[in-house]
């Protein structure tokens, strides 16, 4: 089963790009301030990462169900 993560900020989380004019940097937000001063080629994934935490989960569990699902199927040939 799909290791549940305590304490995140829960998305969606919002990429407002080149917050500050004179870096040129990111901030992400979510009803607070994640990250700021980020670098923009990291900073999309960051904002990314509830969505791609959550896809993971869902993905976890298909694996295991497929599993489960090979599992039975090979005791049912066995029986054959």
């Amino acid at each position: 089963m799909a290791r549940q993560i305590e304490g995140y900020t829960p998305g969606p989380w919002k990429l407002i790009e080149n917050c500050c004019d004179y870096q040129r940097k990111d901030r992400i937000v979510a009803g607070q301030i994640i990250a700021d001063n980020c670098d923009p080629a990291n900073s999309a994934l960051m904002a990314a990462a509830p969505e791609l935490y959550e896809e993971n989960i869902r993905l976890q569990a298909l694996i295991l169900e497929l599993q489960e699902d090979l599992f039975i199927e090979k005791r049912k040939n066995k029986k054959r």
